[in-house]
C-alpha cells in the first residue's frame, strides 16, 4: 500500500542539530590533536597555513594595531588604499600586477581572510513522496547537486555577411571574353555653360568627357550629376579609364597597379583611393574588363574570400582585447606608454601625475608587442633627444627645428622621427638642403643611391612605389637607368680593399662570397688599387 507523503520539516531540524552535534565534537577533536581550522579556498589558490589555534582571534572590524599604521608582519593584499586593502583582507598577490585595474597591492597586513558563509534563510517545509519502490522499501532521497554557472565569454567570431554572400570564382581559370569598352553616344546639342558630368565638381572637371547641356542630371551615366561652368576643354579619350588605386596621386602614377573605372575607393586594395585622370599609368594598367566598368558582377577566389575573412576576425579579436582593462596602460604619449608600462589603468585620470601634468590611457590589444608586466617596457627606450620633427626624414635633418615625443608635439602637422645621433641641437641641421634633381626613391639609402627606380622631387614618400621612401644625394639621371659607380671595391677595411684591389661593387649586398668577396666585406668608394700605385 502506497506510504502517506509525510511533513518532515521536524525531522530536518533533528537532523540538523544531530549535525551541529557532530560538528562540534569534530571541532574538539581537531582542538585536543592540534589540527587548525580549515580556511575554504574560492580562488583555486593554495590554501594559506591556518593560524595557531589557541591563539584567541580578533573580530574582523577591529584593528591589531592602531588605525593607519601599517604592521611589519602579515601578506600582501590588493586593495584601493592601504585601509581598504586591510578591511577586505581578501584578494593575495605578490605584486600590482596581480589586481585588477585602478586596484593595487599592499603588504604588511595581519588581517584574518574572510570566511565564505551562506546567509540564513527561514526554513521551508519539505514533502517528500516516500512512496515504495518494486522490493517494498522506502526509497532514500538523493542529494541534488549545484552546479555554478561558468562565466560567459565574448560571443565567437562569424563571418559577416558581406562576406558570406560574395560570389566565388570557379576553380579551374576561364579566359575572359574580348572585352570592347562601349562607346558612349555623344551628347551634340549645343552646350554654351561647358556642362559636364562627374562623381562631384573636381571629378568632372578633370574628366570634362559628359556633357549635360540641360544641366540635368538625366543626362549623366553610371551615377554621375551635372556641373555647370566647368573651366575645363571637352576629352577626346574617356578619362574614367585612367581613374587609378594609389595612397596619392603620385603613388597611383608611379605603381599603376589597381583600376578604379567607376571612381569609387571600394575596389582599391586598404588604404588606398580612387585618383582620376593619371595620365602618367597610359599603356601601364591591366586590360579593361567588364566587371571594371560594371557590366559584369566581380566573382573572388576562395584565397581572396579568406584574406577577407582573416582581416575581419584580426578586427573582431583586437576590438574584444581592447575592450579588456587588463591591457589598457598609462602614458604620456604611446611609444612612452610602450617604454615603461608603467602601470594599468581605466581612465585618463588614473595616469595624471598630477593635478597640472595630465595623462593618456591606452588601450592596446595585448600580446607580446604590448605591454604585460607593470614597470616592464616592450620598446627599448631611445638616448635622449633622438625624436625630432620634420615633415619629410630629410626635412628633419635639414631643419634639425624641434624636439618631441609624439607626433602632437610636432607644428603644423609634421611628423615626429626617431632619429638617435642625428640632430642634436634645434636649429641646427646635419644635412644640407637636398637639390631636387638628387631626390629618388629607394629601399633604403644605398639602394636609392644607384637603383634609380624613380624620381621625388617634391621629396614625400607618398611619390614612391610600395615599400620605398625618398633619399636626396643620389647619383641617378634617368629612371630605370641604374648608376655604375667607379672606384668601389669590396674588402673588409679601405687599405684591405686597396691591398686586394677587392671585387668590383655599388652597395654592400654585391660584396658575396658568391660574387668573390671575402666573408665579411663591404663595399667601398673611392679605392684606389695598390697593384695600380707600383
Amino acid at each position: 500500500m502506497k506510504q502517506p507523503t509525510l511533513l518532515i520539516a521536524a525531522t530536518v531540524v533533528s537532523f540538523m542539530a544531530v549535525a551541529t552535534a557532530e560538528e562540534s565534537s569534530s571541532i574538539a577533536t581537531m582542538k585536543s590533536s592540534g589540527a587548525g581550522p580549515q580556511h575554504l579556498n574560492l580562488r583555486g589558490q593554495q590554501p594559506r597555513q591556518p593560524q595557531d589555534p589557541n591563539r584567541p582571534r580578533q573580530p574582523h572590524q577591529s584593528h591589531p594595531h592602531p588605525p593607519g599604521e601599517r604592521s611589519l608582519q602579515g601578506g600582501s593584499y590588493c586593495g584601493t588604499n592601504w585601509q581598504n586593502a586591510f578591511d577586505t583582507c581578501e584578494l593575495a598577490c605578490s605584486g600590482d600586477a596581480d589586481c585588477p585595474p585602478g586596484v593595487y597591492c599592499f603588504n604588511f597586513l595581519e588581517c584574518t581572510p574572510p570566511i565564505a558563509t551562506v546567509a540564513a534563510t527561514t526554513p521551508v517545509p519539505l514533502t517528500l513522496d516516500l512512496g515504495q519502490t518494486g522490493d517494498g522499501n522506502v526509497p532514500t532521497p538523493s542529494t541534488p547537486s549545484v552546479n555554478a554557472p561558468s562565466p560567459a565569454g565574448p560571443p565567437s567570431f562569424t563571418i559577416p555577411p558581406w562576406i558570406s554572400d560574395l560570389p566565388l570564382a570557379p576553380d579551374a581559370p576561364t579566359t575572359p571574353a574580348p572585352f570592347v569598352l562601349p562607346v558612349p553616344t555623344p551628347n551634340t546639342l549645343s552646350n554654351p555653360n561647358n556642362n559636364f558630368c562627374g562623381y562631384g565638381w573636381e571629378g568632372a572637371n578633370a574628366e570634362c568627357y559628359y556633357a549635360c547641356p540641360s544641366g540635368k542630371d538625366e543626362e549623366c551615366p553610371g551615377g554621375r550629376t551635372c556641373h555647370t561652368w566647368l573651366q575645363c576643354t571637352r576629352a577626346t579619350v574617356d578619362p574614367a579609364t585612367f581613374n587609378v588605386c594609389g595612397t596619392s596621386w603620385s603613388h597611383a602614377a608611379s605603381t599603376c597597379a589597381t583600376r578604379c573605372y567607376l571612381g569609387g575607393d571600394d575596389v582599391c586594395p586598404a588604404g588606398q583611393t580612387c585618383f582620376g585622370n593619371v595620365a602618367d599609368c597610359d599603356g601601364k594598367l591591366p586590360p579593361l574588363t567588364a566587371e571594371d566598368v560594371g557590366l559584369a558582377e566581380k566573382t573572388y577566389t576562395q584565397e581572396e574570400i579568406d584574406v577577407l575573412i582573416a582581416e575581419e576576425e584580426k578586427k573582431y579579436n583586437d576590438e574584444i582585447a581592447m575592450a579588456d582593462p587588463m591591457n589598457w596602460w598609462c602614458g604620456s604619449s604611446w611609444t612612452d606608454m610602450l617604454e615603461n608600462c608603467s602601470k594599468r589603468c581605466t581612465t585618463d585620470e588614473d595616469c595624471a601625475v598630477n593635478s597640472w601634468t595630465p595623462g593618456t590611457c591606452y588601450k592596446t590589444t595585448g600580446g607580446e608587442e604590448n605591454c604585460q608586466t607593470p614597470g616592464v617596457g616592450v620598446k627599448e627606450k631611445l638616448p635622449e633627444g633622438s625624436r625630432w620633427c620634420g615633415s619629410t626624414w630629410n626635412d628633419m635633418l635639414e631643419t634639425c627645428s624641434q624636439k618631441c615625443a609624439a607626433d602632437e608635439d610636432c607644428d603644423g602637422g609634421k611628423t615626429c622621427w626617431e632619429a638617435p645621433g642625428t640632430c642634436q641641437y634645434v636649429g641646427v641641421p646635419v644635412k644640407e638642403v637636398s637639390d631636387p634633381a638628387t631626390l629618388w626613391c629607394g629601399y633604403d639609402f644605398t639602394d636609392a643611391q644607384t637603383s634609380c627606380h624613380k624620381a621625388c622631387p617634391s621629396e614625400s614618400d607618398d611619390d614612391c612605389p610600395e615599400g620605398m621612401s625618398c633619399f636626396g644625394g643620389s647619383d641617378c639621371t634617368e629612371e630605370g637607368v641604374a648608376v655604375v659607380r667607379e672606384g668601389y671595391r669590396c674588402g673588409s677595411s679601405w687599405e684591405d680593399s686597396s691591398t686586394k684591389c677587392g671585387v668590383e661593387c655599388q652597395t654592400d649586398g654585391d660584396c658575396t662570397v658568391e660574387n668573390g668577396a671575402d666573408a665579411g666585406d663591404i663595399c667601398w668608394a673611392d679605392v684606389i688599387c695598390a697593384s695600380e700605385m707600383a
